[in-house]
């Protein structure tokens, strides 16, 4: 048995034995972190089948393999689990926090599974990612979608989580998925992702600084190429506005972020 499954069916075991109540969020960091290095040894092995050109030139989406979304599912289901023991009637020290949906997140995008991908950012924000599949205006989805659960249980998007669901999205030329993506990267703001501190504020440190860096310069570069295959297709003149000022604001971000790092 690999060392990785060991790990994880450890935590499986813990949690079905009469001793679950000692699981806390590093077990299940530790089980998650497991199953994203199963996901990248396995996505070596087995990568997406890549889409077959269609008769206007077109790639068509990506096949995910189901061996390979066995272990964003299972990764999936751990999360689910840890979120309803940390607000079940006993509660436990089990609660994930942002860099747990994050372990999630990054094990769906090399597994190519957009519903894991989906569900773990509705978990972590309270939203429901199929309003965002509607042909509307940008400011109709932030006048008319609320979470549904409450503040103090909501966790933020941050350019490390987007950019995993940007990616999982471009990963399977999933053209509906990339919408969705790229309203919810609207909805909370594009400044949200990729804004500057403000002056007076507390500097990270500059281990910070790259790691921030690193997954906003990802995002911007993920949204790039969502913006060009969305423009690829029937557009309103409004929308493909909007796609371009969108495209012009992540190139300038990329921009910046070389800059900076020069």
């Amino acid at each position: 048995m690999r060392k990785y499954e060991v790990a994880v069916n450890l935590f499986e075991g813990v949690k079905q034995s009469p001793a679950k109540r000692i699981l806390t969020r590093s077990h299940v960091d530790y089980a998650l972190d497991a199953l994203a290095y199963e996901a990248a040894e396995a996505e070596q092995a087995t990568p997406l089948a890549p889409g077959q050109s269609q008769a206007n030139g077109e790639l068509a989406e990506t096949t995910p393999s189901t061996g390979l979304q066995s272990y964003s599912k299972r990764a999936l289901e751990v999360l689910e689990y840890a979120v309803i023991q940390g607000y079940g009637d006993h509660p436990m020290e089990i609660l994930p926090n942002r860099a747990t949906y994050n372990r999630v997140l990054v094990t769906a995008w090399r597994c190519g599974d957009w519903a894991s991908a989906a569900r773990a950012v509705e978990l972590m924000t309270g939203l429901d990612l199929s309003q965002f599949r509607q042909t509307r205006a940008p400011s109709w989805f932030k006048q008319n979608i609320d979470p549904q659960k409450s503040k103090d249980k909501i966790i933020g998007l941050d350019a490390q989580s987007m950019g995993y669901l940007v990616r999982t999205a471009n990963k399977l030329r999933d053209k509906s998925a990339i919408r969705v993506a790229v309203r919810l990267l609207d909805y909370n703001g594009f400044s949200t992702f990729f804004s500057l501190p403000r002056k007076g504020t507390r500097r990270l440190s500059p281990e910070a600084q790259t790691s921030e860096g690193f997954y906003q310069f990802k995002l911007a570069a993920a949204i790039q190429e969502s913006v060009i295959v969305v423009m690829d297709t029937q557009l309103t003149p409004e929308q493909r506005a909007d796609y371009k000022a969108l495209l012009e604001k992540v190139k300038e971000v990329k921009e910046r972020l070389k800059a900076h790092e020069r």
